[in-house]
Parts: C-alpha cells; structure tokens; sequence
C-alpha cells in the first residue's frame, strides 16, 4: 500500500496551522497526532485534527489567552480551542498512570517527551506524529504497519488490554474500515482479554459495533480467529446458522437500522432463543441504541416480512403501518436478500422489478389523497362511538373500515363508512 508522505502538509487547515504556530512561536513543540496523521498517510481526509503540545495546560491557557476555549478536559491536558465555531483540541504530552474500570487512568503526568506520550498509544497506526517543520516521528513503526496493512499494539498488547479493554473492539473496527490485517500476537492478547469488555459501557460498545456493521467489511472477518471476539461479547451473532450469507447482505447495505435489521432478522429466523421481544432487549439494553432506531429497526423487519405482493393494494396496506422510510429500507433488504441467492438474470431481474414497481406504487400513495391510514379516514372514534360501539370495540371496527377502502370494497366517504359500521355491528 503505498503511502501519501507528503499529503498532510497540503491539507492542514489553516486555522490548525496558526494554533501550532502560536504554540511554537512561544517555544514549544506542537504536532499533529492519531487519526488525522493516519489517514492522512491513506490518503483519505481526516475528521479531526488533534494536536499535542509539550506546553503545560496553564502554558497552553497563557498561549491561547485571548481565544475562546473549554477547559473541560484541562485535568487530563486537554485544552479545547473555538475558531469560527469549531473545536480543536490540543493536549499536553503526558504518561498515562494507573487504569481504572478497564478504561481510562486514575490520573496522567505531564512530560516534554513526545516519545513519552507515544508510548502511551494503543496501535502503531495511531502511534505516528506529524511536525509541520520536521516531519514524520514514528518511534514504533507505524508507517511500515500502514503500507503493510497490519493492526498492531503499541508494545505489549496485554498490557494496552488490560489499560483499555474497549481497544479489543476498536482493533476489529480497524480492520474492517481499512480492509487491514490484526497482527498474531494482537490476536492472541484479544482473545485472552475478551472478558474485560464487560467492563466496558454499553454505548461505548455500540458506538463500535455501529461502525463494524456499516464498515462494508464484516463478511471478510466473519471467519477469522479474532470474529470469537465478538461472538462472545455478542451470544446472539453465534445464532446465524449462514453467517458469510447475513453478513454479506450487510455488506451490502447502507444505512445502520437496516443493516441491524437484517442481521436481528436472521437471528429472529434462526435461533428458537431470539424473538422480537428479545431483540427489544438486545438493542435497547445490552446496546443502549436510541428508542427512534429501535422503532425503525423492529418496523423493518415487520414490514419486511409482509412483503408478500406488488401492487397498490400492498403499497396503502403497508403505509397504514409504516413510514415511508421504513418501507424503502424494508425493500433495499428484500432486494439483497433475492441478490445473495444466486438466482438467474432474468430471474433477479424480475424480482427487481416487482420490487421497483412497489416501491412506485408506495412513492404514489403517499403523495396523493388516497387513504391508506386512520389518520384520512372520513371518520374517527367520535363517530363510531356515536353509533353506540362499546369502547374496546371502536379500534378493530375503525381497522376493519380502513381494511375494505384499502381492498376497494366500499369508498372513503363518510355515508358509506358509517353504514358498512353500522351492518358490522347489528
């Protein structure tokens, strides 16, 4: 993999540049370290830019006295500079003391030595620092790891485990994202730290399992010796009877709540442990995803599985239940599912087609006055309770009229809706 030395230099933001500057200009190192020197490297266009400095944190808060800044994080060295609205970050060198919780140190202590602070990090991708005036520091060989492809710790990989046991997974999002190998001895450290991940806070771990599942990536890992790591931190992901056939449709797939739906879909279908229930469990507690991506996620794979017709009369049924959005992500993973089978072209093709055709049909109902929900029909609660309907009568009724407009049995008007209630009720 060749390396892009010299792309860094070309795309520091100016502002970034003027922080360093300052910095330097009153006698201290600054550089630019983690994932923007990273990606940088790939060619790819970095996020963040986080610098580290060898000034002190009231050093820094002198240097920077007439800027907007956050001193939130200045316990740990980090002193937080607002331009024009956006943060940059700026961090003393400092040695990590002794962790706490698997997860972060009970205190830090501030060096001058940049390779103090290096030492301290948990890849060699990550370990590389960038001068603005000198160029490249890479004490541990991160270029090499880079343009080898290779996930490594820094030092003993036990060691930075047992520091930060949330680097088990980061290592997997790694390889995934970049398509890079996880180095044997780093393998092996997982493998044996795996339970130190219960210590790790539930949306830490979704954070990471998030980016996993939408790397692109997870049907390449799915048989390699470190996947164990996540089948035991995740039970569920060992109910795939056809993994590499789930994963793949992932793969396949963009947005998170329908790649989880498929992946929980397959679980629900394979496993006699797992309904949606359970799945209600998984993700609201074990991975703390929000109330609005689990709704989506459960109505996708609902929604998925009524798919069972092509036309308009399928197109209002499943918009009386579901979003727009949920319908179209619903579709894309029917559409990849019929993909990974293999059928024949003309097969596919006309399954594709159908599908297009219903995806039109839902496009229609939902921009014309046609009724398809409760919510446009010509009548409402009031009106059946009116009738004399006992109250836990007057929700089936009002679906039952909404059933026959949807199959075009009688119209959406308000004399022939009532009279049909009437006849159901007598």
């Amino acid at each position: 993999m060749a390396l892009y030395v010299d792309k860094i230099a070309q795309t520091v933001p100016s502002d970034v540049k003027k922080l360093i500057s300052l910095l330097k200009d009153k006698g201290y190192e600054c550089v630019l370290v983690g994932g923007c020197v990273r990606d940088s490297l790939l060619g790819l266009t970095p996020h963040d830019w986080d610098m580290a400095t060898s000034a002190t944190p009231e050093e820094m808060q002198d240097v920077f006295a007439d800027f907007r800044t956050v001193d939130a994080g200045l316990k740990h060295g980090t002193l937080t500079v607002i331009i024009d609205h956006e943060p940059y970050e700026i961090t003393t060198y400092r040695i990590d003391g002794q962790y706490e919780d698997f997860r972060r140190p009970k205190e830090v202590f501030f060096t001058r030595n940049l390779k103090d602070d290096i030492g301290r990090r948990d890849f060699t991708i990550n370990s590389i620092a960038y001068d603005l005036d000198n160029g490249y520091y890479d004490f541990y060989d991160g270029m090499k790891d880079l343009e080898s492809g290779v996930i490594r710790c820094v030092g003993n990989p036990h060691d930075r485990f047992n520091e930060d046991a949330l680097r088990i997974i980061r290592a997997i999002r790694f390889a995934c994202i970049y398509g890079f190998q996880i180095e044997e001895e780093t393998v092996e450290a997982m493998i044996d730290c795996v339970s130190l991940l219960e210590h790790i806070a539930a949306e830490r771990l979704q954070s990471e399992f998030s980016k996993i599942l939408q790397s692109g990536r997870i049907s390449e890992i799915c048989h390699s010796d470190y996947f164990e790591v996540l089948e035991t931190r995740f039970p569920f992901l060992q109910e795939l009877s056809n993994k590499e056939k789930t994963y793949n449709i992932v793969d396949d797939l963009g947005s998170l709540e329908s790649s989880i739906a498929v992946l929980f879909g397959d679980i629900i279908r394979d496993s006699r442990k797992y309904g949606i229930s359970q799945i209600d469990t998984i993700l609201r507690l074990d991975l703390r995803f929000p109330n609005a991506v689990i709704r989506k996620v459960e109505n996708i794979i609902k929604c998925e599985k009524e798919i069972c017709a092509y036309d308009v009369i399928m197109a209002k049924r499943l918009l009386s239940k579901y979003s727009f959005e949920e319908i179209e992500s619903a579709i894309s993973c029917k559409l990849s599912r019929i993909f990974s089978e293999n059928y024949d072209e003309a097969v596919f093709e006309r399954l594709n087609m159908k599908l297009f055709n219903l995806l039109s049909h839902v496009k229609t109902q939902k921009y014309i006055k046609d009724c398809y929900s409760l919510s446009r029909l010509c009548v409402d609660g009031n009106d059946i309770k009116d009738l004399g309907v006992p109250d836990e009568m007057i929700g089936k009724i009002l679906n039952d009229l909404l059933d026959l407009v949807i199959r075009g049995q009688i119209r959406n008007d308000r004399i022939e809706l009532l009279d049909s209630a009437k006849l159901t009720i007598l």
